[in-house]
């Protein structure tokens, strides 16, 4: 699917990435793979995560979609130069996530399962999976998913009427500190 250098930049980002800790006192925020393609270092999002006032959560899962999504050629971009520009949003990327435990991922997708909490669209039950998962450790109040995909925010809003409004639900525009 893609280059072995990005699969090895994976294992390199998930071997070094800061663990997702239990109570947590930091602000977690979960952006779905476009979210992060399309976030703007200038934007209210991008400055808040340049800053460490937010901290993104992922899961090899969402690593995974995001180098594939990434190193796609674009108009008249070779291979070569979309595999290298993914790698540097890797890189990039794995220098400001925390990441869940398998353990914490697993028992968050058997909550939503007893809960009947999936999205429509089983490609983005990864990020319903992380959020959860992020909301277990932390605290709902200070977990927030920011996403545009329609199908994904009205499972998302599942999630938080089963949690009792906790677990924030944005569009990126709407971001703010």
């Amino acid at each position: 699917m893609f280059p072995p250098e990005l699969y090895a930049a994976l294992k390199r980002i998930e071997a070094s990435a800061a663990p997702l800790l239990r109570g947590s006192a930091e602000r977690i925020v979960i952006l779905d793979t476009h979210v992060v393609l399309e976030c703007e270092a200038d934007s209210p999002l991008g400055c808040a995560l340049k800053a460490g006032r937010i901290v993104p959560a992922a899961s090899h899962e969402t690593l995974l979609e995001l180098a594939g999504i990434a190193a796609r050629p674009v108009k008249q971009m070779l291979e070569a130069e979309a595999a290298a520009r993914a790698l540097t949003m890797l890189e990039r990327w794995g220098k400001l996530i925390r990441m869940p435990s398998k353990d914490m991922l697993t028992e968050a997708a058997q909550a939503l399962d007893t809960e009947n909490i999936r999205c429509r669209d089983p490609e983005d039950q990864k990020f319903l999976i992380l959020t959860k998962a992020a909301a277990n450790l932390c605290g709902v109040g200070s977990t927030t998913l920011i996403t545009r995909d329609k199908l994904l925010r009205k499972a998302a809003k599942k999630l938080r009427a089963a949690e009792r409004g906790g677990t924030m639900l944005l569009l990126p525009e709407d971001f703010t500190e």
